[in-house]
């Protein structure tokens, strides 16, 4: 294993502390797997450019610099009523507790598990609950619906035209869905069809015209209620329909974690090989999307979080020495310890990329107490290795939870 010059700070955060401050639709059947055409158009692979980061690029001028940062928190005290606010994110003044609006609740219109998915534009967002698909409007925090049909998951990808968007959603066949293709100005639906037992994933957008995505293919030879017995990966062209086989040599059945950088230039994803004993061993994988090189980083077990194309952080949640490891052009070039009083609820950039804002709760796995996490802890961690905690107005520290956190870098 290679050395690398590393910056290492802690976060020396006591658990005694933390408790004491405590429309139309077009329906397109996706053909049979054996009608799918291979990926002829690979050029050779090339050798990646590694670039060091010994010197790193200078903070940009923040002064008077506000952000509109928008969070769902969770109450630990009646009524219970989970809210989505919009922060005033001043990081000039961070001493004083950050005012906010709120802008719905559960006793409202929010409903659980949701997050905001922004176009590329940062003009308007996806928003999902329990009685569809809506269109969040920033400029003036209104939402309007888009669709009805519920998402599987949380998963929702803006095409880089900013027009339309992509999702997966159930459909009357066994271990199998659709994914949708809904145009956000006319509400329109291009819907694509799978058969049963072929369930599909979406992964993201590798170009305006084409989407990587996954298919689990079920079997019940050896399990009565069916398990994934083989997964691909193809691109699906919107257009036409058609998958293309993508990356045929690679044994997609055992990896997991797939995820794009922003621009579509890289995929990172987690190879699973059993070894002896019944253990496992995990490698993070990288493939560079502009040259098809595949290759093994040195990267340990974490979630990943993109920050732009050349940076992303990877984090842990759960483990002992959970840590947040901040990469730079694949070099590491920060690393943040946190107790294991504490568990990391959120972690995302900043709009300028130069610091992190992570948020905390009380560890569910601390040791000698059987309470559930409660409260929460916010710092903005900055690239030269300074922290800063900071409160939000009206929201007592010990009551809440930051179940989600996102940025919209510029003002009303």
């Amino acid at each position: 294993m290679k050395k690398k010059q590393i910056l290492s700070i802690t976060l020396y955060l006591l658990s005694q502390l933390f408790l004491i401050s405590c429309v139309p639709v077009q329906k397109t059947e996706v053909g049979p797997i054996d009608e799918l055409k291979s990926h002829e158009d690979l050029e050779p692979p090339m050798a990646v450019s590694i670039i060091p980061t010994e010197n790193q690029p200078s903070s940009l001028d923040i002064e008077n610099q506000v952000w509109r940062l928008f969070l769902f928190l969770d109450p630990y005290a009646p009524p219970f009523k989970s809210h989505l606010i919009e922060v005033n994110f001043d990081l000039v003044d961070i001493t004083t507790p950050m005012a906010h609006t709120v802008i719905t609740t559960d006793d409202e219109f929010l409903g659980r598990e949701n997050y905001l998915s922004w176009n590329p534009y940062f003009s308007k967002a996806i928003f999902a609950n329990q009685d569809g698909v809506f269109l969040f409007n920033p400029k003036d925090n209104t939402f309007s619906m888009l669709h009805s049909e519920l998402p599987l998951a949380q998963e929702f990808y803006w095409n880089e035209d900013g027009l339309s968007i992509a999702y997966m959603t159930q459909n009357e066949n066994v271990y199998s869905g659709d994914i949708l293709l809904v145009d956000v100005e006319t509400a329109s639906v291009k819907r694509f069809g799978f058969q049963k037992d072929k369930l599909p994933r979406l992964i993201g957008w590798i170009s305006k015209d084409e989407l990587l995505m996954s298919i689990d293919e079920m079997g019940y030879e050896d399990c009565l209620k069916g398990c994934i017995t083989g997964r691909k990966l193809y691109l699906l062209n919107i257009n036409t329909g058609l998958l293309t086989d993508f990356l045929v040599e690679e044994d997609w059945l055992h990896t997991e974690s797939l995820q794009l950088s922003p621009s579509a230039k890289w995929l990172l994803y987690r190879k699973v090989q059993h070894i002896d004993m019944g253990n496992l061993l995990v490698k993070t994988m990288r493939i560079n999307l502009q040259n098809w090189q595949v290759d093994e980083l040195n990267i340990d077990s974490g979630l990943f979080k993109w920050i732009d194309d050349n940076s992303f952080v990877v984090y842990t949640i759960y483990e002992e020495n959970a840590n947040i490891t901040w990469y730079e052009n694949w070099s590491a070039i920060q690393i943040i310890n946190t107790p294991d009083t504490l568990e990391i609820s959120e972690v995302i950039p900043t709009p300028d990329k130069n610091s992190l804002v992570v948020f905390f709760t009380l560890s569910s796995v601390y040791r000698g107490s059987d309470l559930p996490p409660v409260g929460y802890k916010a710092y903005i961690l900055k690239r030269d290795g300074s922290k800063s905690e900071f409160s939000l107005q009206g929201y007592d520290s010990c009551e809440w939870k930051v179940r989600y956190a996102t940025f919209l870098p510029s003002q009303k």
